[in-house]
This record gives C-alpha cells, sequence and structure tokens, in this order.
C-alpha cells in the first residue's frame, strides 16, 4: 500500500517538476580488504525527503592466491534510500536487493542467486556545472549469490568515485 502511495506521489508530479526530480549516475571502485571492482548505474527520484534509488552494478571479484586472477563476479540490482545533506553536498544510501553469480565456484553454479546489501555512509557531493563528482570513502557491500549449506559471501568495504547528472 505504502509502495502504491510512494509511486502515485510519483506519477502525480507535473513534468517539469519531475524531471527536476530524476538524478542518474555511473561508478567505479574496489575493495582491497575482499579484492573486487565494480562498475555501476543508479538511477533515483526524489520523493519528498529521501531518494528512492535502484542500482544495478557488475562486481568482477579479484584471486590473489589462485592462477584465477579476475572471475566475472556477480551482478548486483538493488533499491533503496538517498538522503541529501548540507545543502545537497553529503549524501548517505542503503539498499538491499540481489546477488547473482556469474562464474561457476566450487559449489554453486552460475545464475545461482542471494542477497545484496549496500550502505554509503558518506558520499561526498562536488557540484562541476549542472553535474556533481561523487566520492565515497567507504562503504560497504554484503554480497551473498548463495545461501545455501555452503554460504558463498563477500563482504567488501569499498572506496568509488562517481558522475552524477
Amino acid at each position: 500500500m505504502l509502495s502504491a502511495a510512494l509511486l502515485l506521489s510519483v506519477l502525480a508530479a507535473e513534468p517539469a517538476t519531475f524531471a527536476e526530480r530524476l538524478h542518474g549516475s555511473v561508478d567505479v571502485g574496489g575493495s582491497l580488504l575482499e579484492p573486487s571492482l565494480h562498475v555501476g548505474v543508479e538511477g533515483g527520484v526524489r520523493v519528498g525527503v529521501p531518494r528512492i534509488v535502484l542500482r544495478a552494478e557488475w562486481n568482477p571479484w579479484i584471486s590473489l592466491q589462485t592462477r584465477d586472477g579476475i572471475q566475472p563476479g556477480v551482478v548486483n540490482v538493488g533499491a533503496g534510500v538517498e538522503l541529501r545533506w548540507f545543502d545537497e553536498r553529503l549524501a548517505s544510501v542503503a539498499m538491499v536487493g540481489i546477488s547473482v553469480l556469474l562464474f561457476r565456484s566450487a559449489f554453486d553454479q552460475p545464475g545461482h542467486t542471494g542477497l545484496f546489501f549496500y550502505v554509503q555512509p558518506t558520499v561526498i557531493r562536488v557540484p562541476v556545472g549542472a553535474f556533481h563528482l561523487r566520492f565515497a570513502p567507504l562503504s560497504m557491500a554484503i554480497v551473498a549469490p548463495s545461501l545455501d549449506a555452503i554460504p558463498l559471501v563477500a563482504a567488501q568495504f569499498r572506496t568509488s568515485v562517481g558522475f552524477e547528472w
């Protein structure tokens, strides 16, 4: 019921106002503790104070201990909220979604689907004309494409940079 009310409030906005409430971004980054990279795209709409955001990312994994090198990793898709602070110079993001395995692991096949949890407590937004550069010095992603008998879970502490319009 609440999601239907949010959708109606978004769709009922005037066209010019609705366009002003939309935003999108692309970002890249990585994690050193659990070696990985990520390339993501995000879009959202402001609904009152919070922004409702959708994110899709490719998250290849890097193996430093075997000859496997870079594995295709996972695709993560999530939805959540973004709050902006200090004249929209800072943002905080939290989202949940799904994580889909892209390679054969020791116990799981490609396509295995589990959970994705993502938190960016601080995103620094630097205005550049009509756009913003985004820098997230530390964020956390829990990527769990398999939650079976032997779970496949990666806790990634990430740093990322991006471009927002």
